[in-house]
């Protein structure tokens, strides 16, 4: 906390008036990390395109908003044993995302009525953490990790499995 005060320029005991402990703190620098990954409804109904179009903005925004917020990453890829239910939240919160949209191509007939966008949420979620995390690492320069090509890629990988 000593080092947290300092780098906020603040009072310790004024971190725990408003926060009351370290985890009080951490649980609510999370929950922000995570609001930044909700696409807003109104922004969402106002994407143009098809489905398959929809979903690779959607990829894009999502890696943009985790690759800008290095928290969001790091409480969905390595929480700790007490942290554990916290730390499902960010991933939780970018999958269900990607099952949004994904049931709405299916409402609309445009994705296969088979496929779990539950589980096709988790695994696009799964792409774009994958994705911050190799890019995360600074002695990667390959041009074929930049984001839009990874959004790309991976929106194409799931159009495929979600075609009729």
């Amino acid at each position: 906390m000593e080092r947290i005060a300092q780098t906020a320029g603040v009072n310790k005991q004024l971190i725990y008036y408003y926060f009351g402990s370290k985890r009080s703190l951490y649980e609510h620098v999370l929950r922000e990390a995570t609001e930044s990954l909700r696409v807003a409804p109104a922004e969402r109904r106002q994407m143009p395109g098809s489905p398959a179009e929809r979903l690779r903005r959607l990829l894009d925004k999502s890696a943009e908003r985790v690759g800008t917020n290095p928290e969001i990453l790091r409480a969905a890829l390595l929480p700790g044993d007490d942290d554990a239910n916290t730390s499902r939240q960010a991933l939780d919160e970018l999958a269900d995302e990607f099952s949004r949209e994904i049931s709405r191509g299916q409402g609309l007939g445009y994705f296969r009525d088979d496929a779990d966008p539950g589980v096709l949420g988790l695994q696009a979620a799964a792409l774009v953490l994958g994705w911050a995390a190799i890019t995360a690492d600074p002695r990667r320069s390959d041009r074929r990790l930049d984001r839009a090509t990874w959004a790309g890629e991976a929106a194409d990988l799931l159009g495929r499995t979600l075609a009729w």
